[in-house]
């Protein structure tokens, strides 16, 4: 649904134009029939015909996608309490790259929204886009960039407790070592997708973030459980999965938080900066280690030391080319688990869920158990 004038969400001058519609996601407590009751609608997208205002380029493509990808399922990333960004530009359903924009030479500046982020690991993983691997030990685990047509590990997943967990994925604003550049239709001027300079798709809608490397998100799954403003539905069905505060200012931990590469935490904190920099990305030139003993370090939401190691933090080597170079295309790190016991995790009584089985672990006579994909993300 096309509502006239701007929306909202980008209404940021002063004096506010408080009648703005907010563009969103709408899901009726009842279907509504249409043609004669022959069909019905039960979900829709309400937006505006600009995001253009205040002295600011917005394009319509960032946050179509990203109200598209609630109607396929997907939770918003930021914090609905407070529109604070809790991923920054990493993350298509936070604010699907408010922070990334083009410059057309418009007087404006640039325009925003244009090419949409693609989505990070856990959102493609829910949706069942891509397989997660387990690990909690293992050398040389190879990670391909996530926007590459390939066989290889796209996600890996490193449990923390029963309910926490590492997803890690590699992004790279270059995947075929050519130019990107957003493509518009000749007639209607709306941008399309992002495209090499032969005017082909090459799927690059990473092309726009600060930089490349190896993404590290925390996920605590028992947030989703929660119910942080007490009306007796979860936090999930709530969309409130990334507040920061509950509704009596108590401080509350989020669903996914970004580990930041260089420990400064600069967005879903107390102090906020930006929306991401290629410095919160881990690679072998930045930050290529993250233990106990690193900054951040791997400990689990309530600061116990989780006993994680993942170190060795490496880009691939092209021996095509004289002399060979480093490519960001494929990623590798290692990763241990100190003090785990054989056949670990063990539990005590009966469980209520059946364990998955983890990539590397040992079985019950030391041998290690053979890896596997599983996409049983709160499940």
């Amino acid at each position: 649904l096309f509502h006239a004038g701007s929306d909202r969400q980008n209404d940021i001058g002063f004096p506010t134009t408080c009648n703005d519609l907010f563009t969103g996601f709408i899901t009726f407590g009842d279907s509504l029939a249409v043609d004669n009751d022959s069909n019905f609608v039960r979900t829709a997208l309400i937006m505006p015909e600009t995001s253009n205002q205040d002295n600011r380029a917005v394009a319509l493509n960032g946050v179509m996608a990203h109200e598209f990808g609630h109607q396929l399922g997907l939770v918003d990333l930021y914090s609905t309490n407070n529109f604070m960004s809790m991923l920054g530009d990493f993350a298509l359903m936070d604010n699907n790259g408010f922070g990334s924009g083009i410059d057309f030479e418009f007087p404006v500046g640039s325009v925003f929204g244009a090419i949409p982020v693609y989505p990070m690991a856990w959102s493609r993983a829910f949706l069942g886009f891509v397989d997660v691997v387990d690990f909690r030990q293992g050398t040389d685990i190879e990670i391909v960039a996530a926007e590459m047509i390939s066989d290889g590990i796209k996600v890996a997943r490193v449990p923390i407790t029963e309910y926490e967990y590492y997803l890690i994925e590699n992004r790279a604003i270059d995947i075929d070592g050519r130019p990107a550049a957003a493509i518009a239709d000749e007639v209607t001027s709306v941008i399309q997708g992002p495209v090499n300079f032969d005017r082909e798709y090459n799927r690059e809608y990473d092309f726009l973030l600060p930089g490349s490397g190896l993404l590290i998100f925390h996920v605590d799954e028992r947030v989703a459980a929660l119910d942080y403003n007490y009306d007796g539905e979860s936090n999930f069905h709530d969309n409130q999965l990334q507040w920061a505060y509950d509704i009596y200012g108590n401080p509350v931990d989020q669903f996914i938080t970004l580990v930041e590469a260089d420990g400064i935490v600069n967005f879903g904190g107390i102090y906020r900066a930006g929306y991401g920099s290629e410095d919160d990305m881990f690679r072998d030139d930045r930050a290529d280690a993250f233990t106990p003993n690193t900054n951040p370090p791997t400990i689990d939401n309530t600061g116990n030391n989780s006993h994680i190691f993942i170190t060795d933090i490496t880009r691939a080597t092209d021996a095509s080319v004289d002399p060979p170079v480093l490519v960001d295309t494929a990623l590798s790190f290692n990763v241990a688990t100190d003090r785990m016991a054989d056949g670990f995790p063990v539990r005590a009584g009966i469980p209520p869920l059946d364990l998955s089985p983890i990539a590397d672990d040992l079985d019950g006579d030391g041998n290690p158990e053979i890896i596997f994909a599983s996409n049983d993300l709160l499940c």
